[in-house]
């Protein structure tokens, strides 16, 4: 009813009496207002895929959906990205637009009506599922864990790590809107209200938005409400096939990076061919080294999108050095000696050994020389020099996974389980593939005050690889690009029977446990899955991509 109206005609048509101060059509008592949220731009749906042109070999993993509001919880917001999805760094951010209801119909919105804005922190969902590890589940979401102990789905954990450089925060869009602490101004005219939400840069954090009316003459007022929206990084590749390489599983990598919540998207595929398709890229190492430098550039390679914002490079190619058969040049037992192995008297070899492979005894009793290329029964280890009957080795570096330059242990056969004197199967090899193989690598970067930045590049031998280990390696080398160190010697996040580790491993490493000092597990090799461990994950998450000098962003 209109107030000081006898009737509602009158006052809907704009004649009849209003009370004093107000205009025709005057104002309504006991409205019910009812908010709807109709548009939020920058919130991109999972499994949506909103390119024009959708080009073989390429993927987007999510894209806008008209209406789309998260009601599956599932919403992301990218840092370092405008509205349209432009590499903008430092900016994240979305604008929510809500239309408000009003009932009785014909009652007009009064001049001065509002949006009040709440702003709540969930409680991040990644670690719920039952096959998420307690070992990587308290630390992607440590609010929710009292020591090791599950403790609940607890909310307001965002950036649990202190790593946010970005805090959240609503801005007005327009003086049609204006905003004034959490509310903003509706538009009488179209019922509507917008508001800009600057979210944290820390991927992971999470949030829950609520848009209600507000007005002195309503009675009932019916908020709407988002589902939960995540803070996510997103990065483009420019994918490089030289032609005689093999094609790299480009549609199973996001898969691996959902948990670190960033989105990969394969969003340009060329094949090369001519020069630009390499049987090997050197020699030997050192020119196939310098030659996957140049190759990784836009200068004197073929990554056109070098140093532009959001950019990632990634090449199928053959081979990093041609093709080379190993030489057995012993076999049988020897002594072990911490970083060293020792040869029967008078042990001959027949070339320069390269490489001391370690068997399993218990899996290869009975079994005749020579002994396969099985990963399952054996590790290895380089040689750096021989001295008389001993051959000494590389021991196993491992690295904590921000420092690639230091390793915080160095395991030797000792280490390993194999105390000085203990007699052990081996295999001494010459160079080769047998011994000797790189599968993938990751050129560029840059070194800052004595520290080395991954370049966001990597390189993927396909000659050298079968079955899922071109997908470990793929996901292996793509996390060197967020500049992380390889070797962590961990579990990955999932829980199953039968674990497997880090895609960061090497497979010919033993994995580590959790004492102090951390030690190897015996014959927990060749382990290795496509997944990343829990401190991988939460390392990406804190990652600010933007400001890494390597990229050159």
């Amino acid at each position: 009813m209109c107030w000081g109206a006898k009737t509602p005609a009158p006052s809907q048509s704009g004649a009849g009496s209003c009370p004093p101060g107000t205009t025709a059509p005057c104002p309504c008592a006991n409205l019910e207002l009812t908010a709807r949220i109709i548009e939020i731009k920058g919130l991109h749906k999972p499994g949506v895929d909103d390119r024009p042109t959708r080009p073989s070999g390429t993927t987007k993993n999510s894209g806008y959906e008209a209406g789309y509001t998260s009601g599956d919880d599932k919403g992301r917001i990218f840092t370092n990205r405008a509205l349209d999805g432009a590499w903008r760094k430092d900016q994240q951010y979305i604008e929510l637009t809500v239309e408000l209801d009003v009932a009785p119909s014909s009652c007009p919105i009064p001049a001065d009506t509002k949006i009040k804005w709440t702003i709540e922190d969930p409680d991040d969902p990644t670690n719920e599922p039952a096959n998420v590890h307690a070992d990587a589940g308290r630390l992607i979401d440590p609010n929710d864990y009292s020591g090791i102990t599950k403790s609940g789905a607890n909310n307001n954990d965002n950036n649990p790590r202190g790593k946010a450089t970005a805090t959240a925060r609503l801005e007005e869009v327009d003086p049609l809107y204006a905003l004034s602490g959490d509310e903003t101004l509706v538009d009488p005219a179209t019922r509507r209200s917008k508001v800009r939400f600057h979210v944290s840069d820390n991927a992971g954090d999470n949030y829950r938005i609520k848009a209600e009316g507000a007005h002195p003459s309503a009675s009932v007022s019916n908020a709407a409400q988002t589902g939960v929206m995540t803070v996510w990084d997103r990065v483009e590749i420019e994918y490089v096939k030289m032609n005689s390489a093999n094609e790299l599983p480009v549609d199973q990598i996001a898969r691996h990076y959902d948990m670190a919540c960033v989105q990969v998207d394969v969003s340009e595929r060329r094949v090369v061919t001519g020069p630009s398709d390499m049987a090997a890229m050197g020699s030997n190492d050192g020119l196939a080294f310098a030659a996957c430098e140049d190759y990784c550039t836009s200068v004197s390679g073929e990554f056109t999108h070098e140093g532009q914002g959001g950019w990632f490079f990634m090449v199928a190619a053959n081979r990093f050095v041609p093709a080379r058969t190993a030489t057995i040049l012993y076999e049988g037992n020897a002594e072990a000696r911490g970083d060293r192995v020792r040869l029967p008297i008078g042990t001959t070899l027949a070339g320069a050994p390269k490489v001391v492979r370690v068997f399993n005894a218990a899996r290869i009793a009975g079994m005749s020389p020579p002994k396969p290329n099985d990963f399952g029964i054996h590790i290895k280890f380089s040689v750096s020099a021989r001295s008389g009957r001993d051959v000494i080795i590389n021991p196993h570096d491992f690295h904590e996974v921000d420092d690639p330059d230091n390793s915080f242990l160095d395991a030797n056969l000792s280490h390993y389980g194999f105390p000085a004197g203990a007699t052990i199967p081996i295999q001494v090899l010459g160079a080769g593939d047998d011994a000797l193989v790189t599968a993938g690598i990751s050129p560029g970067g840059a070194s800052v005050g004595g520290k080395h930045y991954f370049g966001g590049r990597l390189m993927v031998f396909t000659q050298n690889l079968t079955g899922s280990s071109v997908l470990v390696t793929l996901c292996h080398e793509l996390c060197h690009a967020f500049d992380n160190a390889h070797k962590c010697g961990n579990w990955d996040w999932e829980s199953k029977a039968g674990r497997t580790s880090c895609c960061m491993n090497y497979w010919f490493q033993f994995v580590l446990n959790d004492a102090s000092p951390r030690a190897p597990i015996a014959w927990t090799q060749n382990k290795q899955s496509a997944n990343m461990c829990g401190p991988h994950i939460i390392s990406i998450r804190d990652y600010h991509l933007e400001d890494n000098p390597g990229l050159g962003w």
